[in-house]
């Protein structure tokens, strides 16, 4: 990967530290001046996203996003801006675990990818291949796909192998494994000091 189009030198290194185990990425770069031409500074946002990006054997590639670090939490109570007493108790007591229960705080910042892969995991799950970008042709996105959703996938589009599917997988939970590391080390760094909540009176 050619690294004189990256203007920031943390990015260069984090592109460097990628290329040593990743082939994939100069395909990457390919693919993103494929759909961004000479906009490298949107190229670098592309690639300072991703945490993890795979290959199928059929030499398409798919990335998994770094999963941002959830710190605010706000929780409602009541509807169409009616509430009781009971109702107001509850969320400041599910604000109050929040602000002082790490268990709580690594489980709702793991529930994205834990959804994702149970999700995946069942038996009648169908995933889809799609061009991330327009103009990609082996940078693909992968999305489940309900009928109603399939007027939605490209032209180009297509159903992904069973294969395709538990490499996907492992993908996914490459990055949960990654994340908690991540969690459990900002945890010891900072504890709960950083984590603030909030109730409010839903309309």
């Amino acid at each position: 990967m050619r690294k004189d189009i990256f203007k920031s030198e943390k990015k260069e290194e984090i592109i460097r530290k990628k290329n040593q185990i990743a082939p994939e990425w100069d395909l990457l770069e390919e693919e993103l001046i494929r759909s961004w031409g000479p906009d490298f500074p949107m190229i670098n946002f592309c690639i300072s996203r991703i945490d993890i990006l795979k290959s199928f054997p059929n030499g398409e590639i798919f990335s998994i996003n770094r999963e941002e670090i959830r710190k605010d939490f706000c929780f409602p109570h009541g509807c169409c801006g009616v509430s009781d007493e009971e109702e107001e108790k509850a969320a400041i007591r599910m604000a109050d675990r929040a602000k002082n229960d790490s268990s709580y705080f690594l489980e709702r910042n793991l529930m994205h990818l834990n959804n994702l892969i149970a999700e995946i995991e069942k038996e009648d799950s169908i995933l889809y291949s799609r061009p991330y970008f327009h103009k990609s042709e082996k940078y693909r996105e992968i999305i489940k796909a309900s009928n109603w959703d399939l007027r939605e996938v490209y032209k180009d589009g297509r159903r992904i192998t069973e294969e395709e599917k538990q490499i996907f997988l492992s993908a996914v939970k490459e990055e949960r494994e990654k994340f908690k590391k991540r969690l459990e080390t900002y945890l010891k760094k900072y504890g709960l000091s950083k984590v603030r909540t909030w109730t409010f009176l839903s309309d």
